[in-house]
């Protein structure tokens, strides 16, 4: 029996085709839920966030496995075998473990260290629980992941005063604003972790003009209260974009919130910030004249200058996710069962 992994993230694929392999909560309960009798695959749990999609998943077959599931992938998703399969990456057995590791531990994220990652596995672990039952192997996998990626930021500190995607999205728009925490009206479109966390810089630098708009009212309310934001009505909120210096969109959906004709007849300059994958604004936006947008692809390369001023945790932390890997292919050689070893 093999442990096994497949997926891609922000370093191989495109954000065009990231988009297009993310997995929402709705979509990992349909991917669960449908899989056939006769699939090779046994346990999975789906982790999906803005920068990777990964699927880990046990097999007797590795080889059988691997191809079944790059071609239910590319079924699944509508897109042709051709077009997928260069971008995946694929892992087995122990290479497996210490890739959830690492990932679990910030080091595979496009900022290095940083916390939400280690969230995004929890609820991965929790919600594929939840719809497929998992055996002991996938549930020590991921209950020793999570206890991983604790104990690497608690011995090395490598999260301490980490940047997350909102904290570098907010540098990019100091670069396009000298003044944006005194002069710069902004609007926040979203109220989840990438908005909370962004309005919380925000605030910490002295930002006044600062509002928010979301679709459902109930959480618009609760965040507008907690940071003490005016509300801007959803379905009129377009009509007022040339109030605003700046437009920061951080939602879920699937689809694109602005387009090119909401933003054609706009006289003044505007910067849009989009942290959504799938992205919240669509690409032809950025055609307009007196337009900014930038998107997470244009956030790598402030993302690149955290990992090298981080690089001395690098060894240390490898070398501590092998030893808590080691510990975890002898607990699994013990059980006589899923053996770590290809």
């Amino acid at each position: 029996m093999h442990t096994a992994l497949v997926g891609t993230d922000f370093n191989k694929v495109s954000l065009d085709l990231l988009e297009k392999v993310y997995f929402d909560e709705q979509s990992i309960e349909s991917f669960l839920l449908t899989l056939p009798k006769t699939t090779p695959i046994r346990d999975i749990v789906i982790l999906a966030t803005c920068n990777r999609m990964e699927l880990y998943y046990t097999c007797q077959n590795y080889e059988l496995a691997k191809v079944w599931l790059i071609d239910h992938l590319s079924h699944f998703f509508g897109i042709d075998r051709s077009v997928l399969e260069p971008v995946l990456y694929h892992k087995r057995c122990l290479d497996t473990v210490l890739h959830l590791y690492e990932v679990s531990s910030g080091m595979k994220s496009m900022i290095f260290g940083e916390n939400e990652i280690l969230a995004q596995v929890k609820k991965a672990y929790s919600m594929c629980q939840k719809y497929r039952p998992l055996n002991s192997h996938m549930n020590k996998l991921f209950q020793s992941a999570i206890h991983v990626g604790k104990r690497v930021r608690d011995v090395l500190a490598i999260n301490k005063g980490a940047y997350s995607i909102s904290s570098i999205a907010v540098d990019a728009m100091t670069e396009v604003y000298d003044d944006l925490y005194t002069d710069k009206k902004i609007l926040i479109v979203g109220t989840g972790t990438m908005a909370t966390r962004a309005i919380k810089k925000l605030l910490a630098m002295g930002h006044q003009e600062l509002f928010i708009t979301n679709r459902s009212q109930e959480p618009l309310d609760m965040v507008s209260e907690q940071f003490g934001l005016g509300q801007i009505p959803y379905h009129s909120y377009k009509k007022s974009l040339s109030e605003f210096d700046c437009i920061y969109y951080a939602t879920s959906t699937k689809h694109n919130l602005l387009s090119y004709d909401d933003c054609r007849d706009l006289k003044s300059p505007l910067l849009i910030v989009d942290v959504g994958v799938p992205r919240n604004v669509h690409s032809s936006v950025s055609d307009l004249t007196g337009i900014s947008l930038i998107t997470i692809d244009q956030l790598k390369s402030v993302a690149d200058k955290t990992i090298l001023e981080r690089q001395q945790f690098w060894g240390r932390a490898t070398c501590l996710v092998l030893e808590f890997a080691k510990d975890f292919e002898h607990w699994y050689d013990k059980q006589k069962s899923l053996p770590v070893h290809a």
